[in-house]
């Protein structure tokens, strides 16, 4: 799921990092979990968490950075369980859950 991730970031244009090496314009990946969602007549499905780390230069662009990322995610996958973006500084965190097809 991470490589799925990570191409369709590639391909919107952005660069992935290692978190330590995060600078603005640059994309930092981490998967942070993997649950299993109850379906009908006792199949489950994975739902994968993650991370996705980005800086910008001006505090202004926080909201129009983050809302760009999650249209490019909106439109990579078919589902998307959660997504929500977390600013403090200039740092953006947005939290994203996908489930596995």
């Amino acid at each position: 799921m991470r490589e799925q991730l990570e191409q369709i970031l590639k391909a919107a244009g952005y660069r992935m990092v290692r978190p330590e090496a995060l600078a603005p314009g640059l994309i930092a990946i981490i998967h942070t979990g993997l649950e299993y969602e109850p379906l009908a007549l006792g199949k489950t499905r994975k739902i994968h968490s993650f991370w996705i780390w980005t800086r910008v230069r001006v505090p202004d662009e926080l909201e129009t950075k983050a809302e760009e990322i999650m249209n490019v995610l909106w439109q990579g996958f078919n589902e998307i369980s959660e997504l929500r973006a977390d600013f403090e500084g200039e740092m953006i965190q947005i939290s994203i859950q996908i489930p596995e097809e």
